[in-house]
């Protein structure tokens, strides 16, 4: 996480996209089982920041009107991917020949070197202005737009505010997101959310094997239950706004797993079980795209790499016991259903003590992110809605997109 930000979005990437077709594609031709862990360990440790590079990168370079639709096509996709990996298990049932085919075509990605820009925003926020200038041409030019870049980079450029504001983003560090309360509060409870979504995703994918219907075919399903679900929260995010779609698909995700208890004989209505474990991905499928997109709302852009890698590291390590929660099944096979029910409703219900973000600028500063959510400034109260400045921000971007004037959008 100190990489993306201390070297940048777009250097980052490549440096991590290495890692991962070396290591990766070595996985498939281990010798035992050490050096099989060993390189393993490898792959899955920077496998998150690869991820969310592409997440950081979108939600910099996009307006308000953009960021919904990047981030969820990111997500689009990795659903997508999880649909083809069970047919491609399907298929070749020779583990080295899949571990080869899952790492190596990453290579193509080495293409975006000639094309993938670097984040104007972290470039202004350490202060190189020239380049964050000659950047916003290129891409006005490539997107045959009248730009005032000078106007938007000053915009940008005074968002930083005063020398103590100024700080070298290589001076922050991941203690800056505890120093004060209000991103304290903020950060824990993102970092809670994150955690319980990435146990409960990962949880049910793995538990597949605990449904009584074929391994293969359910975790097809499980991947393709995503994609409606994208298609549903995608209206929502723009208008009821981030934390009651993130709540909303949460407890859709824990309703649909405890219900697992009332569940008719898996023996005589196998489907139903099934059919409750697809609701419950279907829901934390949407939540943790909507996770990306709430939590690189509300971390700062000086510490946007550094809070979104801190809080999906932890994640990661709270997968630990994802494969502990499904082995419970060998119990009562639909106890872990159950337990991840359990914990969606609590991420859902701990949702609604974050601020609404749609409709807001980027926090820059740390005292951006810090003032933005406090009670009677920005809607931070539990059930608070959005605030006029927030009403009136979105209704400029409704009406800018229909006057044909997006193109003018200079919140980037």
């Amino acid at each position: 996480m100190t990489v993306k930000s201390q070297f940048g979005r777009r250097r980052s990437f490549f440096i991590i996209l290495i890692n991962l077709v070396v290591c990766g594609t070595a996985n498939a031709f281990v010798w035992n089982m050490e050096s099989f862990v060993v390189v393993r360990f490898l792959v899955g440790l920077p496998f998150p920041a690869l991820f969310q590079i592409p997440f950081i990168i979108s939600m910099e370079w996009m307006g308000m009107s953009g960021r919904i639709f990047s981030g969820l096509m990111i997500s689009m996709f990795f659903a997508l991917a999880m649909v083809f990996l069970g047919v491609l298990a399907m298929v070749v049932r020779q583990w080295r020949q899949l571990t080869f085919w899952c790492n190596a075509p990453f290579a193509a990605l080495f293409l975006y070197h000639f094309f993938l820009p670097e984040s104007p925003r972290w470039l202004v926020s350490i202060g190189r202005f020239d380049e964050a200038k000659k950047t916003l041409k290129q891409i006005a030019a490539l997107n045959k737009r009248d730009v005032n870049v000078d106007d938007l980079v000053h915009q940008l450029r005074a968002s930083r505010r005063s020398s103590v504001q100024a700080e070298d983003v290589n001076r922050h560090n991941v203690l800056d997101l505890f120093r004060t309360p209000n991103l304290r509060k903020k950060t824990i409870l993102v970092t809670y959310i994150w955690v319980m979504n990435a146990i409960i995703y990962n949880g049910l994918t793995l538990n597949v094997s605990n449904l009584p219907v074929d391994d293969y075919v359910s975790f097809i399903i499980n991947g393709a239950s995503e994609l409606p679900a994208f298609f549903i929260v995608w209206p929502l995010l723009g208008f009821i706004g981030r934390r009651w779609s993130l709540a909303s698909c949460m407890l859709i995700c824990g309703i649909g797993c405890v219900s697992a208890m009332f569940a008719p004989s898996p023996q005589d209505h196998p489907w139903v079980i099934a059919t409750m474990s697809f609701v419950g991905k279907f829901g934390v499928g949407a939540g943790f795209a909507t996770i990306y997109i709430f939590a690189g709302e509300l971390y700062p852009t000086v510490v946007r790499a550094i809070g979104m890698g801190m809080s999906s590291m932890v994640a990661g390590s709270g997968l630990l016991l994802a494969p502990h929660l499904v082995a419970l099944g060998n119990y009562w096979k639909i106890l872990p259903l159950i337990l991840m029910g359990f914990m969606s409703l609590s991420a859902g219900i701990a949702t609604f003590f974050l601020p609404e973000t749609l409709g807001a600028p980027l926090p820059q500063t740390l005292e951006d992110a810090e003032n933005f959510g406090k009670a009677n400034k920005t809607g931070g109260g539990l059930f608070s809605s959005l605030t006029e400045e927030q009403r009136r921000r979105i209704s400029d971007c409704k009406f800018g997109a229909i006057s044909r004037s997006a193109s003018k959008d200079t919140n980037i």
